[in-house]
C-alpha cells in the first residue's frame, strides 16, 4: 500500500522489531499458564472458581511489587539482561509445575513457588520489553510502535491459548500428561522468547 498503516521501515529498526517478536513469544507462554493452572486447579483439583481466584492471586500480585524496580535493573545491568533474567525464571516456573504437579493436592509445594517465580519473572520481562521496543522509535512513530507491541501480544495470546487448548482436548482419559505437556510448552515459549533476545539483541540494549 502507497501509505501502510505499519510502514516496514518500523520493523527493520532491530531494537524495536526483536523486542515484538519476544514481547509475541512471552504472552503465548503466559496465556498458557494463566487459562492452564485454572483449568487444572477447577478440572484436576476440583476448586471452586472462587478458591482458583484466590489461589493464583500470589502471582499476579508479584507484578506491582517487582514492574517498579525493572526500570533501575535496566539502567544498572542493560535491557537485554534483565529481559532474558525474566523469561528465565518464567520458564522455569513452568519446569516446576512439570516435575511437581500431581493428582494429589499440595498447593503450598507443588503451585505456589512456581508462581510467585512467574509473577517475579513477568514484572521483569513485560515492563522491559514494552520500553525496549518503543524507546528507539522517533516521537512520530511511538502511537503505531505501541499499538504493533500490543498486537502481537494479543496474537501470541491467541496462539497460546489454542495451543494449550489442543492439547487438553486431545488428552483422552490422561489428563495430567496434557497439562504437563503444557507446562513444557510454557517453558519452551519463554525461554525461546529469551534465546531470541539474547541472539538479537545483544549489545543493542
Amino acid at each position: 500500500h502507497a501509505s501502510p498503516i505499519v510502514e516496514p521501515d518500523l520493523v527493520k529498526v532491530r531494537s524495536f522489531a526483536v523486542p515484538t517478536v519476544s514481547a509475541f513469544l512471552f504472552n503465548a507462554a503466559f496465556a498458557v499458564m494463566l487459562l492452564g493452572l485454572i483449568q487444572f486447579l477447577t478440572g484436576v483439583w476440583g476448586y471452586s472458581a472462587l478458591k482458583t481466584g484466590l489461589a493464583i492471586s500470589p502471582g499476579p500480585l508479584m507484578v506491582p511489587l517487582f514492574a517498579s524496580r525493572s526500570p533501575k535493573l535496566v539502567r544498572r545491568f542493560g535491557a537485554a539482561p534483565v529481559a532474558i533474567f525474566g523469561t528465565t525464571l518464567f520458564g522455569s516456573a513452568g519446569l516446576f509445575w512439570y516435575f511437581q504437579t500431581g493428582l494429589e493436592r499440595n498447593y503450598l509445594t507443588e503451585i505456589l513457588p512456581g508462581l510467585v517465580a512467574a509473577g517475579f519473572g513477568f514484572a521483569m520481562t513485560l515492563p522491559t520489553l514494552m520500553m525496549t521496543a518503543t524507546r528507539s522509535l522517533p516521537p512520530q512513530r511511538f502511537a503505531t510502535g505501541s499499538a504493533v507491541v500490543t498486537m502481537a501480544r494479543q496474537i501470541g495470546t491467541v496462539l497460546g491459548i489454542s495451543l494449550l487448548v489442543v492439547l487438553l482436548d486431545s488428552a483422552g482419559s490422561d489428563v495430567m500428561n496434557a497439562f504437563h505437556h503444557g507446562w513444557l510448552l510454557m517453558a519452551g515459549f519463554a525461554f525461546i522468547a529469551g534465546a531470541t533476545i539474547l541472539v538479537f539483541l545483544r549489545g543493542v540494549a
